[in-house]
């Protein structure tokens, strides 16, 4: 598993999210799944840093493994609970988070230990054929 660890902050999950699809985007996957990835990522960091707390130092970790399967993203904090997956109506202003989450990923869970709360989701993958083509990397350097 390859992990990123960053400050337990806001301005973590557009980092996290421009590392993360800048390796997808250099190991060839295609626009698609980088663009769910990215999603994946800012919700659960997103869901960390609402929810959970700080592990030890004031931080969080993003890591990611890919295999036969897919790619397994896990968020890791601090711990805070256990998530729960909201049902709310199409205007309600928060709560859809891991709701985004089920309906890209192919499956998602967590763990709970001493380490603190794991939220992981599994996305398929489908490698790019051809020139590498839809989204760029750049783009979130420049909208976050």
């Amino acid at each position: 598993m390859e992990l990123l660890e960053l400050p337990f902050e806001p301005a973590s999950a557009s980092v996290a999210r421009r590392h993360v699809v800048h390796v997808l985007r250099t190991r060839g996957i295609e626009a698609g799944t980088c663009e769910d990835a990215a999603l994946i990522v800012s919700e659960l960091v997103g869901n960390a840093l609402r929810h959970g707390q700080a592990m030890r130092g004031g931080r969080l970790t993003v890591g990611w493994q890919f295999s036969d399967s897919g790619l397994r993203i896990e968020i890791t904090d601090g711990g805070g609970g256990r998530p729960v997956e909201r049902r709310t109506d199409a205007l309600a202003v928060g709560g859809r988070g891991l709701g985004i989450v089920a309906a890209l990923a192919r499956a998602w869970g967590y763990t709970v230990d001493d380490a603190g709360t794991t939220v992981w989701a599994q996305v398929g993958m489908r490698p790019v054929t051809g020139a590498l083509m839809g989204l760029d990397p750049a783009e979130y350097d420049a909208t976050g």
